[in-house]
């Protein structure tokens, strides 16, 4: 991995380690006494500033109950995720619609053979 690389990918993980304090509704002092260090330090990590080691990220993942890869996946890639979900309970769905209207179809043609025979 280049070096700007390196730093693009960096930056996503902080941006995503804010991203999940702030929507998890968490502050600085409780995700900083989760992981042992002083408030300033998770700061420092969150802006850049410090070094982000991966057994922190771990016990971040384990903490918000995310996998790992979490941190390290491309916006796109989590869009496509999300959007593979959806497209799968769209499917899942018509599946059910489906299975509905071929059940109703098989009454109707079991009906009319009953009326059809003597």
């Amino acid at each position: 991995m280049n070096h700007k690389k390196f730093n693009q990918q960096n930056e996503m993980v902080r941006l995503k380690l804010r991203h999940l304090r702030e929507s998890h509704k968490l502050d600085v002092r409780s995700i900083a006494a989760y992981l042992d260090i002083t408030p300033n330090t998770y700061n420092e990590m969150e802006k850049g500033a410090k070094q982000i080691y991966l057994y922190r990220l771990f016990r971040l993942a384990e903490y918000y109950k995310i996998h790992i890869t979490y941190f390290f996946q491309n916006e796109s890639i989590l869009s496509l995720t999300r959007e593979k979900k959806m497209l799968e309970e769209q499917i899942a769905k018509k599946d059910e619609e489906i299975y509905s209207l071929q059940k109703k179809v098989i009454d109707v043609v079991s009906s009319r053979k009953i009326k059809s025979n003597p």
